[in-house]
């Protein structure tokens, strides 16, 4: 790392830098900004979130540390995540359903937003087939002003299963460095998961205030008990789900999931004022969904 190494430059303060042209390197980068180089290899836009981030901007001409004014940022996001959606709850629960899913998409009509995570080939005799049974529906019950996530194993086959199905407008990553396991001998290990990323043709920008939220590869640590609850052996981070709602969809717009498990995506979604619906034919998963908040639509079909 040169004569930056451990993270010299992260307590520096910042006299008057300047943004025309901006540093093109990681070295420079680190040492006009006031922080390690950590931060440089991690955010690849952060000399672009400086300069159309406002407070951002201001803090380096005042001096400020920018590590201290970024985490002060974080913090008020978080706040402001927290108020709306205290302020949302009226919203109403989640509800979930005992159904099967194409049994259950057949009756919706389309949605704002379709946030799902199906079984895995790992799960699945013939990933194909389960693929096609399901996936044009689904997509049939997205408005044109809507989008959908759906959450995937990062395996050959099951990607060749899906991209073959329909092709998404994006592959997106959620990568996570929290957990561990056997590591194999003859290949790497995996630590992420694709998320096939569909649009409406009339669909609205995204909206993603902080920068960072827009990479295609979303660094979120997977739920491990250490850091919250965990419910299955799949389950996604809440964070995960939130952030893609909140990017994609407004206060009382309806978000679907029709694998919806122990419920994760539908309470991300109810918690931002968002109305949450979705099903699952697994009567165990729902009882914990319901025991985390949702509630059970009494047309559930009987075991």
């Amino acid at each position: 790392m040169g004569k930056h190494e451990g993270n010299q430059y992260s307590n520096k303060k910042l006299e008057g830098a300047q943004f025309e042209p901006l540093p093109k390197t990681a070295d420079s980068l680190a040492e006009e900004y006031g922080v390690g180089q950590r931060t440089i290899f991690r955010d690849a836009k952060f000399a672009e979130e400086v300069e159309n981030t406002p407070e951002l901007k201001k803090a380096v001409n005042e001096g400020k540390l920018i590590s201290r004014v970024i985490r002060e940022l974080r913090q008020k996001k978080r706040e402001v995540r927290i108020a709306e959606q205290s302020k949302n709850a009226s919203a109403g629960a989640p509800v979930v359903q005992f159904d099967d899913a194409l049994e259950w998409l057949s009756k919706q009509e389309p949605a704002d937003l379709l946030l799902t995570d199906p079984p895995y080939s790992t799960d699945l005799e013939d990933v194909k087939t389960f693929v096609q049974s399901w996936l044009p529906l689904a997509l049939t019950r997205i408005k044109s002003t809507g989008r959908a996530f759906i959450c995937i194993g990062a395996y050959p086959l099951e990607l060749l299963a899906y991209l073959s199905t329909s092709l998404p407008e994006q592959v997106l990553v959620w990568t996570y460095r929290n957990t561990l396991g056997p590591s194999p001998l003859t290949n790497y290990k995996q630590n992420w998961q694709a998320i096939l990323y569909f649009k409406g043709d009339e669909a609205a920008p995204l909206n993603c205030p902080m920068m960072i939220e827009q990479f295609s590869v979303q660094d979120i640590p997977a739920p491990d008990g250490r850091q919250g609850d965990r419910y299955h052996k799949w389950q996604k981070p809440l964070e995960l789900g939130e952030r893609f709602i909140q990017h994609t969809t407004e206060p009382g717009d309806t978000v679907i999931d029709p694998f919806c498990c122990t419920g994760t995506f539908l309470i991300a979604a109810a918690r931002l004022g968002r109305k949450a619906k979705g099903c699952d034919n697994n009567m165990d998963s729902l009882k914990i969904a319901q025991e985390r908040g949702c509630v059970l639509d009494e047309r559930s079909k009987k075991e």
